[in-house]
Parts: structure tokens; C-alpha cells; sequence
């Protein structure tokens, strides 16, 4: 079916909600960690496909086969872009108008061919975004179509921070479901509606004792929604006081992680009396079923939700029981559950830095021109674009004029590095 523009409203529902990455190639979607909304270049369940087709241009027409798109104006409450995002994850962005439009917001589409790209929105709300085609015929002479808009609707989620939380499982007519019950307002939601947010007091410095060595190395950071409840922070509970005595052997039912799509890693955890953890997931050893947390039905519960390092997460899980009843097995179809990892407080900006390798010694110098009377830390992460700096030995004091610091090199992973003036 075919649709003039003005009859039809395209849909960004609450699963398109994103945020900008870490990754300076992006910068101009605008500050990592903020949010966005989009239409993706790749197929996805539940997301609407939207591509640009010239399937109705015939060949032999246009110069080179091909029509530009423009963009000519958009009305809304914030920016819109197209881009579409190679092989290697870069950007080619055709259409910005945070920047201002002009003649460069334009998208090449061939004739008799369509393609997809990633159309995106910084805030929710109504947009009005209107197109202009033009072609260069073979014959001599442009055509170019009348302006066209099109409307967008773009819906938020809804974004929970703090107060009780519960993943109600749920057990209806043969299927198993899940909802995310804010107990606030004894509201109950869609998972696809809501997005979970750690806020940046969530972070935590991994401890030296060897029983948490699963979160990470000693001194590193991790974010942390706790098994006890904090007022200023999201307390995530498991609950299946919907579920019936006698259904299920052992009135148990089994909540497995499948996978973990984010930034970095996630694990699933309690604290006893005696600050003895109990794992119960963990991404970083790999997931299998061992990745699974067991829970009596009628009952809730609560447990350390830890993530490594800040930035979008979609955990995936499957609910597994056994029913009473002709001893059936039955399991869930996955659902995600979305979250939204706040980075703590910035580390000051790194100072201009020179570098030099000593192969006599097996060690680099690390340079920059000191003030007199302040404090440097040297720190050092394996990502380019992510991850935590962690300090690297003691902090300097500083002199006037250069001064340097001498680490020796081990091992052969890449290692980023940086100086940060504390005090």
C-alpha cells in the first residue's frame, strides 16, 4: 500500500530511546550519554525500517542514475539527523540540522534501488521534517519535486531512578510474562516502556578482597544499584507474588540471563550478614546456565545489580519452570530489560603530554609543563574511546616548567595514558 505524506504519522516508540556513545566520531549527535531517538538502519523487531527507495526512478533518466534528497526544513522540539554507519561502525552523516541546513544536508538515492539509514530525533515530541528531491536529466535540465513533509511522532520511556522497583514475574494461561512494577504508584508496565537508571551515585570502587574479584580488578570503578535500599537510588527487586503455590515443582521458578549487550560487563549478586557475595550471573566469565537466579514462588527478593562501566545496557532473560502438572517444562520467550548507567563526575581534562621510549630500560617518559605548587596524577585505561582511568602510582607534585614521570612497559596489551592536574 502507498500513502500520500500527509495522511500518514511514522512512530518512534519507547524502544528507540539511545544514547550518544562515547566515541568522538559521534560528537555530533551532541554530549556522549545524552539521549536519543531512532529510526535504526538495521532491521530490528519492534522498530519501525524506514528507508529511501528509488525503485520507481527508472535507469537512463537522471545524470549518473541518481537523485539528491534535501532536506529543507525541520520543526520540532530538537535536532534531526541522517546518517548511515559502515562495515567498520563509522559515520557518514547526510542530514543535521543541529548545525544549521543548507545545501550539504542532502542524501544521494540511485534510481531503481532503495537503502536505509539511521533517522534520529534528540527529544520526544512531534516533528515535521520536509524533504525536496532533485534530478539532473541525461536530456539537459533539473526536475526537482515539490517540498514534501512528513510527520514523526517520537515517545519517550519512562525513566525510573529511584524509589522500589519490582520485575514481577508473571505466569498467564500457559506463558510466561513479565512487568516492571514501580511501587510508588503501584503502576504496572510494559518492559519496553521503561528504561532502569543507575545514577552516577551508584558508582563504587571495586573492593580488594579476592571474593569480588568477579567485578573487575581491585581500585576499579563499578555501578551498583544495591540490595538494600539507598533513598537516592533505584532499589531493583525480583518478585513472583503473582505466581500460584502448586504449580511448579519445588514452587520455584528460574529468572536466566541469555545476554548483555552495553559498554561493558554485568553481574548479578548478594551480600550475606558477613559481606560473604553469592554470585548469581556474571557476564564476564562468559553466560551459560549457571547464569541463573532461582526464586520461590510468592516471594521477592533483592540483589546487587553491578555494571562495569557507564553507558546503555539491554539485559536479556528467560523465565524457566517445571510445572506440576505432567511435569511440563515450560520457558518464557526473552525480554529485555534496558538501563541507563550515569557516568559519575567527570576526571579533569588530561594535560598536552609528550612521550618517549627508553629502550635501554624498557620504559616511557611521560612529559608536560608543570605549574609550581599543584598535584598530577598519572592514569592509564586499555580502551581508546571507554572504560575507567584508574591512577597509576602516586600523585606528583608539581614544579615549574617541565617535569616528567618514567613507567616501565609490560606486557603487550595497548594502554592509554593521561595526566590530570587533582589539586
Amino acid at each position: 500500500e502507498e500513502f500520500e505524506p500527509e495522511y500518514v504519522a511514522l512512530h518512534a516508540g519507547p524502544t528507540s530511546w539511545k544514547l550518544v556513545p562515547h566515541n568522538p566520531a559521534f560528537g555530533f549527535l551532541g554530549s556522549p550519554g545524552s539521549n536519543l531517538y531512532v529510526f535504526p538502519q538495521d532491521e530490528q523487531e519492534g522498530s519501525l525500517f524506514l528507508g529511501l527507495s528509488g525503485g520507481e526512478v527508472p535507469i537512463d533518466i537522471f545524470t549518473d542514475d541518481q537523485v539528491i534528497v534535501r532536506l529543507d526544513s525541520v520543526d520540532g522540539p530538537g535536532g534531526f539527523f541522517y546518517y548511515e554507519v559502515d562495515g567498520f561502525g563509522v559515520p557518514t552523516v547526510h542530514m543535521n540540522s543541529a548545525d544549521g541546513i543548507s545545501m550539504d544536508d542532502q542524501v544521494i538515492v540511485r534510481s531503481d534501488t532503495h537503502q536505509h539509514g539511521n533517522w534520529v530525533f534528540t527529544q520526544p515530541g512531534i516533528y515535521r521534517v520536509t524533504l525536496q528531491a532533485t534530478g539532473e536529466l541525461l536530456t539537459g535540465g533539473t526536475i526537482e519535486s515539490e517540498p514534501t513533509t512528513f510527520l514523526f511522532e517520537v515517545f519517550a520511556p519512562l525513566f525510573l531512578e529511584k524509589g522500589e522497583v519490582e520485575l514481577e514475574l508473571v505466569f498467564d494461561h500457559g506463558e510466561f510474562e513479565l512487568a516492571v512494577l514501580d511501587e510508588s504508584t503501584e503502576e504496572e508496565y510494559c518492559p519496553d516502556h521503561i528504561v532502569l537508571i543507575a545514577r552516577p551515585e551508584s558508582r563504587l570502587v571495586v573492593s580488594d578482597e579476592s571474593a569480588f574479584e568477579f567485578l573487575g580488578a581491585p581500585g576499579s570503578s563499578v555501578y551498583v544499584l544495591p540490595q538494600a535500599e539507598n533513598e537516592d537510588l533505584l532499589f531493583l527487586g525480583i518478585g513472583t507474588d503473582e505466581l500460584e503455590e502448586g504449580v511448579f515443582v519445588d514452587d520455584a521458578v528460574e529468572l536466566r540471563l541469555v545476554s548483555v549487550s552495553g559498554p561493558g560487563e554485568f553481574a548479578l549478586y548478594s551480600v550475606d550478614g558477613l559481606g560473604v557475595p553469592t554470585v548469581f550471573m556474571n557476564s564476564r566469565d562468559g553466560l551459560s546456565e549457571v547464569d541463573t537466579l532461582t526464586v520461590a514462588v510468592g516471594a521477592h527478593l533483592h540483589a546487587n545489580w553491578a555494571f562495569e562501566l557507564p553507558g546503555e545496557y539491554h539485559l536479556a532473560f528467560e523465565i524457566h519452570a517445571v510445572q506440576v502438572d505432567g511435569n511440563q517444562p515450560v520457558t518464557s520467550a526473552p525480554f529485555t530489560i534496558r538501563f541507563n548507567i550515569q557516568a559519575a563526575e567527570p576526571v579533569p581534562a588530561g594535560l598536552m603530554l609528550s612521550i618517549a621510549f627508553l629502550p635501554e630500560s624498557d620504559e616511557i617518559e611521560i612529559g608536560w609543563a608543570g605549574e609550581l605548587g599543584a598535584t598530577y596524577q598519572l592514569q592509564s585505561r586499555p580502551h581508546l574511546v571507554e572504560g575507567v582511568w584508574t591512577d597509576v602510582g602516586d600523585p606528583v607534585t608539581g614544579v615549574e616548567g617541565e617535569q616528567s614521570l618514567t613507567i616501565p612497559i609490560s606486557g603487550s596489551d595497548m594502554s592509554l595514558f593521561r595526566v590530570v592536574q587533582v589539586d
